[in-house]
């Protein structure tokens, strides 16, 4: 699959939600982060979203003080994933760093852009579409400033061994 392969579901056999699940949740979520929400894109591509969350750094000087040195942060990103060659794209749709942990649930302090990405998401998996990975790529940055292209690092990925485990090539595979 080239990069600018289009990203089309049309005639393509899509991994159920639930066989993700099954498969990846306990594989790749963590204790201050991981995925889920898992889908095939169809034509080699899937989609997951990723989730990080930091708690407050403690610091307590030689008096037994405590204070918080660093503050509390969430994170979470979309990734669209070329499962042939293991090109990412990453769109941040969360962001918050915040000494008070009401503030990050405010959604008017951060970047959030969730909705507007799972839409755009719709939209290239769609059978009418004819978006490239390029494309859609663009498309992304008009709603977060911060989305990159990463290469693959030559491993594969839990949700390309769930839906094409056939386009691994050389990559190392993911083990559950």
């Amino acid at each position: 699959m080239g990069f600018v392969t289009a990203l089309l579901a049309s005639g393509a056999m899509a991994a159920r939600a639930d066989v993700f699940e099954d498969k990846c949740l306990s594989s790749t979520s963590a204790t201050h982060g991981g995925e889920d929400d898992w889908r095939d894109l169809g034509n080699g591509y899937v989609a997951y979203k990723g989730y990080s969350f930091g708690l407050p750094m403690v610091v307590i000087d030689k008096n037994g003080s405590s204070k918080d040195s660093e503050p509390s942060s969430y994170g979470a990103w979309l990734t669209v994933e070329a499962c042939a060659s293991g090109r990412k794209l990453v769109v941040p749709t969360f962001e918050c760093a915040s000494w008070d942990d009401v503030e990050c649930s405010k959604r008017e302090t951060s970047i959030d852009i969730v909705e507007q990405a799972d839409k755009l998401l719709d939209e290239a998996a769609s059978a009418e579409s004819k978006m490239t990975f390029r494309e859609l790529a663009n498309r992304f940055r008009a709603l977060s400033k911060g989305v990159v292209i990463r290469d693959g690092d030559g491993n594969e990925t839990c949700a390309c061994q769930v839906a094409y485990p056939d386009l691994r090539g050389n990559k190392t595979k993911y083990q559950y």
